[in-house]
């Protein structure tokens, strides 16, 4: 089964701010929160929105803006934040920045860090959306969509099979 996610990007939450370059965000991060993110983004039972901040008033800001957006959009199902795509690209970014984001750091503010942090993958996130754009299908291009989702899902039926080894 296909299954469509919407996955928030920067001009959904922040429509009113100017969205920067996403290492002007990832040098306003402190360097031990970018190293914790690198395993915690990593791993299963991902945050989203509504968990993403531990300063609840901040927390309640975006929660309110993702929900404007969503009733002004028609979204019924609950936009995405962090994906394993999302997660593997934001290790890849700070991997590859290393001198400029972890060696010469000196900021602090965790409040800042999770807001700047969430921005990232709101950025990362439009960068994936516009990499998977299935907007412009033509009637042959569906088929072909069908025939991957086919195709990606042969893996995963052979795993359910080796699982299921002693039927």
């Amino acid at each position: 089964m296909i299954n469509i996610i919407q996955r928030l990007e920067f001009e959904d939450v922040f429509p009113e701010e100017e969205e920067k370059e996403i290492l002007f965000y990832l040098k306003k991060i402190s360097r031990e929160t970018l190293l914790k993110s690198i395993g915690f983004f990593n791993t299963n039972n991902l945050p989203n929105f509504d968990n993403f901040f531990s300063n609840q008033e901040i927390a309640k800001d975006i929660h309110d803006r993702v929900v404007v957006y969503s009733k002004k959009n028609g979204i019924k199902n609950k936009p995405e934040t962090v994906s394993k795509h999302a997660s593997l690209k934001l290790s890849e970014l700070i991997l590859s920045n290393r001198k400029e984001l972890l060696e010469d750091n000196e900021n602090s503010s965790i409040d800042e860090d999770e807001k700047n942090l969430f921005k990232v993958f709101l950025i990362i996130n439009r960068e994936i959306n516009k990499n998977q754009n299935l907007g412009s299908i033509s009637d042959s291009d569906f088929e072909k969509l069908v025939d991957l989702s086919m195709i990606f899902s042969f893996p995963l039926s052979d795993l359910a099979i080796f699982e299921n080894d002693d039927l």
